[in-house]
């Protein structure tokens, strides 16, 4: 991976785990050697799964 290029992470789902996830790599971001790029994606106009 070329220095300085973003990693781009796909998450697939906007229920809890999926929300948990972007939000710990999110988390992890400053810390990992190369910048990340999070993207959530969700079919349903609303995000949280059975919890929204």
């Amino acid at each position: 991976m070329t220095a300085g290029r973003p990693r781009r992470i796909a998450v697939v789902g906007g229920g809890i785990s999926g929300l948990a996830a972007a939000h710990r790599l999110i988390e992890l971001s400053p810390s990992a050697q190369s910048p990340l790029e999070v993207s959530l994606f969700e079919t349903s106009d609303r995000l949280g799964g059975v919890f929204g």
